[in-house]
């Protein structure tokens, strides 16, 4: 089976090498590169249409990486043995609360191409979400790759995303949701999609936070036994 995997927001291919997974990991800045400005959507299709005719596949996604795998799943659910979803949103329920994301992922981007990259990663990784963990440490190395992560905040905003909870109910495609038992928003909103599909699960990893692809040793080996538990039932 091969297992692709998708980084987060300011996160990189590399991120998941520490893992040991022996998973395909996938450069989401790639997408923006040649000029494109694929949404969400655009992003699946295209990503299917290239992993289509290949064998059996799973799928790992973690945070923003985990919002691009629900929607190459829901593009072409028949394709994919098990995806495996990892500190996510499924999706905000409002208009009124999609316009403030938008607004504030604008105000991102904008710090993206014109802030020294050094104070951008510290007002990054001083968010409450992410509990001023620490995050991947490829992060200055992105200072290259400035205009992509701009684009991810503008194309890939969770402003810019549907509410996924209605057509995930729907879903027959076996997920595995992680959460961090520290990360009470992302534990709850897995808990309610978890709870309208009789195929989820949800699994919540103790004394972890938002990032979990950069916990303690511990947690990293509950996430690596979790995942590889699941790939073998899906099999």
């Amino acid at each position: 089976m091969t297992t692709y995997a998708l980084h987060g927001m300011l996160g990189c291919r590399k991120d998941w090498d520490h893992l040991d997974l022996g998973v395909q990991a996938v450069d989401l800045w790639q997408a923006f590169r040649e000029g494109d400005s694929p949404d969400l959507e655009n992003w699946a299709q295209t990503f299917n249409s290239k992993v289509k005719s290949e064998g059996e596949k799973m799928l790992i996604g973690y945070s923003m990486g985990g919002r691009l795998a629900m929607h190459a799943m829901l593009d072409q659910p028949n394709i994919w043995c098990g995806v495996v979803v990892i500190s996510a949103h499924p999706g905000l329920q409002s208009e009124e609360e999609r316009k403030s994301r938008w607004e504030n992922d604008l105000q991102w981007a904008s710090h993206a191409r014109e802030m020294s990259w050094s104070d951008f990663l510290k007002m990054w990784n001083q968010q409450a979400t992410l509990q001023k963990g620490v995050g991947s440490q490829f992060q200055l190395g992105l200072e290259y790759d400035r205009e992509s992560v701009a684009c991810a905040f503008e194309c890939w905003s969770l402003g810019q995303q549907q509410d996924l909870g209605p057509a995930l109910e729907q879903c027959q495609t076996p997920v595995l949701w992680i959460t961090g038992e520290r990360d009470k928003k992302f534990t709850c909103l897995a808990a309610e999609v978890v709870a309208a599909n009789d195929g989820f699960e949800h699994s919540i990893i103790p004394d972890a936070g938002h990032r979990l692809l950069f916990e303690s040793e511990a947690s990293l080996k509950r996430l690596k036994m979790l995942i590889g538990d699941f790939q073998k039932r899906i099999l």
